[in-house]
C-alpha cells in the first residue's frame, strides 16, 4: 500500500475522470528521495510512497481504495506481441525481401536529422572535450569519488605536463583491465529493481539504482535535438569540468558518472553487511566489450541479458553490481581519455576538438549503448583575400546496435552550411529497407537550417581510416 495525500489523490482522480475502486494506468515518472515515486498519471503527476523502488519509465496499475485514502501499484504486464517500437525513419513501408518483421527500426535517420538540428541551432560546445589540468588527473587517477575532492582537483592546474602524462597513462591502464558495456549493468539493475532476483535492497542502494536507470534515455528523446543535447550533456564524461565551473552552492546538474560513483558507494556499504562466502555463484561475463579509442570509429553496443536469477544471494547481487559499476566507471574514464587532445595536438594554438560519449538508449525493456564521436575541426583560412573562416568543419558519428537492424552506423560532416550524411547497415536486406525510406528521412533532414547536399545508404561497416583502405563496397545509392 502507498499512502497519498487525499487532496491530491482526488486531484488526480478527477484529471482522469476515475472514481475510488477502479484501476488507473500510470507511467513511473521518477524516484524521489525517502522512497517517493512521481507517477504520470493522465495529464498531471501522484506523489505516492512506494516499499520497493520502481524503474522510470515503467507502466504501473493504480487500484484506489474505497475509502480513498490508499492505492495499490501493481505493475503492468507487458503484451508478449507488442514490444515498444522506436520511430521509424518514415511511413513508407519496406520491400516485401526486407527482414523487418519487428518492430519499427531505431532512429538512426532522425537521431542524424537530430545532429544536424543541433549543429543550425548553436547547440554543440566546440570546448566541450577541453579540461582543466587537475580534472585530467582525476579522471585519470579516479583515487577519490568524493565530488568536492574532484572540484578542488579541478581547480588545482599546477600540475606538471610530465606528471599529468604519467597519471593519464596508469589511470588508462588501470581501467582498461576492469572497463565494459554498462549494458550488462543496466540489465542488471533492472533485473533487480523489477524483483527478479527476490533479494531484499538496502533502501539506499535502492534509491542510486533508480537514479542510475533514470538516465536510461528513450530512442524517441535521441530523435529530438533537445533531448539529444541532454543526453551528451548528462553522459558523465563533463563531471569533472562541470565541477570545476559550478558556482559554490550551486547543485550538479544530473550527469551519469556522479550518480555511478554514489552508487558504487552504496554497494560498498552494503557489501560490508555481508557474508562474502555466499557470493561465488554468479557466473562472471563471457568478455569484455573493446575499450573506446582515440580515433577509432564509434561501436554501439547491443543489450544484453542479466547474470542474475530468483537464486542469487544477496552478497552475488552486490558483488556483481559491484562489479558491474567499476566497469562502466572506467569505461567512461577511457572514454575522457579518449576525448582529450594526443600529444601532436597539445602543442598547437588550437587543439582539434573531440569528444566520444556513450549514451545508454531503452529500446522496450532492454537497453542498448549509443556511442557518439563529435569532431571540431581547427579553423582554416578560406583561399584568397577573404578573412579566415570562423568554427570550422564538423563531423558528428554515432553507432548503435538494436534489435531487429542490428547494427547502424551514421556519419553527419558539415561544411559552410551543407551537410553529407552517410548511414551503413551491417546487416542482410537491411541497407536495402533503409533505402526504401529515402524520402522520409529526406524530409525529416530538410527541416533543418542546413542544405542536405549528400545522402549516402551503404551495406557493411563504414572503412575504419586507421586501416589501408580495400577495394570500395557496393554502395546501394549514392546521393539525392
Amino acid at each position: 500500500m502507498a499512502p497519498v495525500e487525499p487532496v491530491q489523490l482526488h486531484a488526480a482522480l478527477e484529471a482522469v475522470g476515475a472514481r475510488p475502486g477502479e484501476a488507473v494506468a500510470a507511467r513511473v515518472a521518477a524516484m524521489l528521495a525517502d522512497g517517493m515515486a512521481r507517477l504520470a498519471v493522465g495529464t498531471g503527476t501522484l506523489d505516492v510512497k512506494t516499499s520497493q523502488p520502481l524503474v522510470p519509465g515503467t507502466e504501473v496499475t493504480l487500484t484506489v481504495e474505497r475509502g480513498g485514502q490508499g492505492v495499490r501499484i501493481t505493475l503492468a504486464e507487458p503484451a508478449a506481441a507488442a514490444p515498444r517500437a522506436a520511430p521509424a525513419l518514415a511511413a513508407a513501408a519496406a520491400p516485401a525481401a526486407a527482414p523487418l518483421t519487428a518492430p519499427a527500426p531505431p532512429p538512426a535517420g532522425t537521431v542524424a536529422a537530430a545532429l544536424v538540428d543541433l549543429l543550425a541551432r548553436g547547440l554543440v560546445a566546440p570546448a566541450a572535450p577541453r579540461l582543466a589540468d587537475g580534472a585530467q588527473v582525476a579522471l585519470a587517477a579516479r583515487a577519490s569519488s568524493d565530488p568536492a575532492h574532484q572540484a578542488e582537483s579541478a581547480e588545482d592546474g599546477a600540475s606538471p605536463p610530465k606528471a599529468l602524462r604519467e597519471a593519464l597513462v596508469q589511470g588508462v591502464r588501470a581501467a582498461a583491465g576492469r572497463q565494459d558495456s554498462m549494458a550488462g549493468l543496466f540489465a542488471d539493475l533492472t533485473a533487480v529493481a523489477q524483483g527478479r532476483t527476490r533479494t531484499p535492497i538496502p533502501p539506499a542502494v535502492a534509491r542510486a539504482m533508480a537514479e542510475v536507470l533514470g538516465f536510461r534515455v528513450p530512442a524517441e528523446t535521441l530523435a529530438t535535438p533537445a533531448g539529444l543535447a541532454a543526453a551528451l550533456a548528462d553522459a558523465g564524461t563533463q563531471l569533472e569540468a562541470r565541477l570545476a565551473a559550478l558556482p559554490p552552492g550551486m547543485p550538479l546538474p544530473p550527469d551519469l558518472k556522479a550518480s555511478l560513483q554514489r552508487l558504487q558507494t552504496a554497494l560498498a556499504g552494503w557489501t560490508a553487511e555481508l557474508d562474502p562466502a555466499e557470493g561465488q555463484g554468479v557466473p562472471k561475463p563471457a568478455g569484455h566489450e573493446r575499450p573506446p579509442l582515440r580515433g577509432a570509429l564509434p561501436h554501439g553496443q547491443p543489450a544484453r541479458d542479466s547474470l542474475l536469477g530468483p537464486a542469487s544471494t544477496p552478497a552475488e547481487v552486490a558483488g556483481l553490481l559491484t562489479e558491474r559499476t567499476e566497469a562502466a566507471l572506467s569505461r567512461i574514464t577511457l572514454l575522457q581519455a579518449a576525448s582529450l587532445p594526443d600529444t601532436r595536438e597539445v602543442v598547437r594554438p588550437e587543439p582539434l576538438a573531440l569528444a566520444t560519449v556513450e549514451v545508454p538508449m531503452r529500446v522496450g525493456v532492454e537497453t542498448a549503448v549509443v556511442q557518439f564521436q563529435i569532431q571540431r575541426d581547427r579553423d582554416e583560412p578560406e583561399e584568397g583575400p577573404a578573412a579566415p573562416r570562423k568554427g570550422g568543419d564538423w563531423t558528428m558519428r554515432f553507432s548503435l546496435d538494436a534489435e531487429p537492424l542490428g547494427p547502424i552506423h551514421a556519419a553527419v560532416r558539415w561544411h559552410d552550411g551543407r551537410v553529407g550524411i552517410q548511414l551503413w547497415a551491417e546487416r542482410q536486406g537491411v541497407a536495402a529497407a533503409l533505402d526504401a525510406q529515402r524520402a522520409g528521412l529526406s524530409d525529416a533532414l530538410a527541416a533543418s537550417a542546413f542544405t542536405i547536399d549528400r545522402l549516402t545508404i551503404a551495406a557493411g561497416a563504414p572503412p575504419d581510416p586507421r586501416q589501408p583502405s580495400e577495394r570500395p563496397r557496393h554502395r546501394l545509392d549514392r546521393s539525392s
